[in-house]
């Protein structure tokens, strides 16, 4: 596993999204047929746009907050809620 670093210290993370459930995700989301986005319009995914990869981040983010108690709980998926988060793994991005 890789080193987590130490932000306080200013000592870089590695490792941070690498997971494969993101390449999945854009696969799934993006790249499932012949008539999904990023098949119709290669021109906007080629390469693929790091606002598509915070909002895939994001995505992941609200599943993993939606089952945190261990239960699922119904958490909106909406801009108030989580544009803060998108902005955050934008900006790390």
């Amino acid at each position: 596993m890789q080193s987590l670093g130490d932000p306080e210290n200013n000592i870089p993370r590695l490792g941070l999204y690498e997971n494969k459930i993101i390449q999945k995700a854009i696969n799934i989301s993006f790249y499932k047929n012949k008539r999904d986005e990023g098949v119709l319009y290669p021109e906007y995914f080629q390469p693929f746009p790091m606002a598509g990869v915070a909002l895939i981040l994001t995505v992941v983010e609200a599943c993993i907050d939606e089952w945190s108690s261990g239960d699922r709980n119904d958490i909106p998926f909406n801009e108030p809620t989580f544009r803060p988060v998108y902005q955050n793994h934008l900006n790390q991005l």
